[in-house]
């Protein structure tokens, strides 16, 4: 962390944003061990590794989701990463390295790269919300972003803490945060985008989350987020997934995302239909995928009555 991400931050305790930041070790033209202090509530909060460890009193709540990811991990064998494989995300490649890995990567890298096509992020002020192991970090700040990278896992198989090798093998550099999506340690105003890649549907509150990143936004800012689903106006929201007990996995319906956006202040969904279509386990290529992307309302229509996998650029207002 360099002592300059503190203009940007905020207490996720009070919301105070007179903070202090004391460097104890540093490294890499970074604050490497650390803390960082409210003088509001008189917190403090420690610098890990280069990751500022901003999280509330109410991450106590969710700690079995920190479990469940990383049991998860040690049973894909994420837990012994190889540098070969975090360079071959998110293409399929990384598959054929990794076994046991059971992610779609080939669908997860289309519709992220499709999306980013349609953004020019050079100069602008990116938090990416639910980095993961940042590998979604590491090509927008290669676009020249100005990135912050948060979320709620720092380890190094399977959050934050991966970072370490695309900040060591890239000519980048980008800010590490762990943060609660749904109380985000960040001033009103301090980005110009929001890039989320697959990554909300995660949360427990999606009112909430919403509420939070149109408050870190400055008018006019952009959210987007790719490999995003949504089931339809009956489906089931909350879902049980065997292979990851304690992991929040939702498919909220349609209509009711949509709605919590307008809510939230966003305008101008602008939705980018995914890659693939879903059929009898397997993904296969359509030609109404081609006519859906000649109009944005056509797909935003069938996500709201049958849901789907989608991505999205909105504006907040």
């Amino acid at each position: 962390m360099k002592a300059s991400l503190a203009q940007r931050l905020q207490c996720p305790a009070c919301g105070g944003s007179d903070l202090t930041v004391k460097s104890d070790r540093e490294e890499f033209d970074e604050i490497r061990e650390g803390s960082i202090s409210c003088a509001g509530c008189r917190r403090s909060y420690p610098i890990r590794k280069g990751i500022a460890e901003l999280v509330g009193p109410e991450l106590a709540a969710k700690a079995d989701e920190t479990e469940g990811w990383v049991d998860f991990a040690r049973r894909e064998g994420w837990n012994q990463l190889e540098p070969a494989y975090l360079d071959a995300l998110p293409f399929q490649k990384a598959k054929e390295l990794m076994p046991k890995d059971t992610l779609t990567w080939d669908r997860h890298g289309r519709n992220f790269f499709r999306t980013l096509s349609h953004l020019d992020l050079a100069g602008k002020r990116v938090l990416d919300l639910g980095a993961g192991r940042c590998w979604s970090t590491k090509y927008l700040a290669l676009q020249g972003a100005d990135c912050v990278a948060s979320d709620l896992m720092s380890a190094d198989h399977v959050g934050l803490g991966a970072a370490e090798h695309y900040l060591r093998t890239s000519p980048i550099f980008f800010e590490r945060v762990r943060a609660d999506m749904n109380q985000l340690p960040f001033q009103a105003g301090a980005f110009d985008i929001v890039f989320a890649q697959g990554a909300i549907h995660h949360s427990l509150d999606m009112s909430r989350t919403l509420n939070e990143i149109a408050r870190v936004l400055t008018r006019g800012g952009l959210l987007v987020l790719t490999n995003e689903h949504c089931n339809d106006w009956r489906g089931q929201e909350a879902i049980e997934v065997k292979e990851m007990p304690g992991v929040h996995e939702h498919c909220y319906r349609g209509y009711r995302l949509f709605r919590w956006l307008r809510q939230s202040g966003f305008r101008g969904c602008r939705v980018i239909p995914d890659v693939y279509f879903w059929k009898r386990g397997d993904y296969y290529y359509s030609r109404w995928a081609e006519l859906a992307r000649l109009s944005s309302r056509f797909i935003g229509l069938k996500l709201l009555l049958r849901g789907g996998v989608f991505n999205l650029i909105t504006v907040k207002q």
